[in-house]
């Protein structure tokens, strides 16, 4: 991914999250829960923080298998795409 897609990538969540969207993530290793802070490396490892407190360090694929997102409406259905896109297509 390069760094102006991971930019972009950022930059939507925090519009996401900025109009009310909230994502959530949790695999058989680690319990659901909401996503507080999310950053992205050099080398498209993912650093997520979880319900404000527990820090995880996950793999782009395992973000794109196991994230979703509550509270998506009409106003930022088109952003919530765009982001899923941008992930589809790393």
């Amino acid at each position: 991914m390069t760094r102006d897609t991971r930019e972009e990538l950022l930059e939507l969540y925090t519009e996401l999250v900025d109009s009310g969207v909230v994502f959530h993530y949790g695999n058989e290793e680690i319990d659901n829960g909401e996503i507080t802070n999310f950053e992205i490396d050099d080398e498209d490892m993912i650093t997520i923080e979880l319900d404000g407190c527990e820090t995880y360090e996950i793999e782009l694929q395992d973000f794109i298998d196991n994230h979703s997102k509550d509270g998506v409406n009409y106003h930022s259905f088109e952003m919530g795409r765009r982001f899923d896109h941008i992930l589809a297509d790393k």
